[in-house]
């Protein structure tokens, strides 16, 4: 099963929207040059109609194609991956990394050709969030979890137990290395969707990152899964969502209480009411 390398003119085009909807569509690595961005998938798995539409609505151009080697691309690309460092919060890096000092706690990942490297400035959006509840003691959901990144830096922070669900096998895999590898046997890992929660009752705190199609569609299941104030973490989506998102929170009983951004993307943090 071989790889493409789909070389991107970025022309004025935001790199992290691209990223995020190519990943959508099946990519899972990217490597970002000047004015220009790399981006991989498996051969069998190219849509060129969908990756053109996603390139001409945000203005950038598709240069060329071409099948790569028949190698190990995990092992080459982790050649390159570098660690995640949201200061002074979190440290997330892989085991071949060394440690760094002045960083509150560490995540040890086993880095992949996916998402769910916390690279993404979500990631950072919604550490930074979590960093400033109340979450010792506390039942934490991740859903849409990728790789359980969120669910571990819950744990480091002292919840009591953390659910991580996704719908994705391999990041389903991924989170339960990363949770034997982190030492967090209070993890639950899970292979479903919003369907999943209705055999786990409610929580305290409740991350959603994902995106807007999703969590428009599963607000209100989050709603019913979540005790009486309760926070609700939602990010995954551009700053021009914010209002739809709260609108559909505010009819399922959430009072948004902080809104932040990075690099055109949002998170929000509710309450439930």
């Amino acid at each position: 099963m071989g790889y493409l390398q789909v070389s991107i003119q970025l022309n004025e085009s935001d790199p992290d929207i691209l990223v995020a909807l190519f990943g959508e569509e099946g990519f899972d690595s990217f490597e970002e040059k000047e004015g220009e961005l790399l981006a991989y998938v498996q051969v069998d798995t190219f849509d060129r109609a969908a990756t053109e539409e996603i390139c001409t609505r945000f203005g950038a151009q598709i240069k060329a194609w071409e099948p790569l080697p028949d190698i190990n691309w995990n092992a080459e690309w982790e050649k390159f991956y570098d660690p995640v460092r949201i200061w002074p919060l979190c440290l997330i890096r892989a085991g071949f990394h060394s440690q760094e000092e002045g960083y509150a706690h560490e995540l040890i990942i086993e880095p992949k050709m996916s998402f769910g490297t916390g690279h993404h400035a979500t990631t950072e959006l919604m550490i930074r969030q979590i960093s400033e509840l109340e979450v010792a003691g506390k039942r934490v959901m991740d859903m849409g979890s990728g790789t359980g990144i969120l669910a571990l830096y819950a744990l480091k922070l002292g919840a009591h137990e953390a659910y991580a669900i996704d719908n994705d096998p391999w990041c389903y895999e991924n989170a339960i290395e990363n949770r034997d590898r982190n030492g967090f046997s209070q993890l639950e890992v899970m292979l479903g969707d919003a369907s999943t929660l209705d055999s786990l009752g409610t929580f305290d705190i409740f991350i959603a990152n994902i995106n807007r199609n999703i969590l428009s569609e599963d607000i209100p299941a989050y709603a019913k899964h979540l005790n009486s104030g309760g926070v609700l973490l939602l990010s995954g989506f551009y700053t021009e969502d914010i209002s739809h998102l709260e609108s559909i929170a505010e009819k399922n009983g959430f009072l948004l209480l902080h809104t932040s951004t990075l690099h055109n993307w949002a998170c929000l943090r509710f309450l439930k009411n």
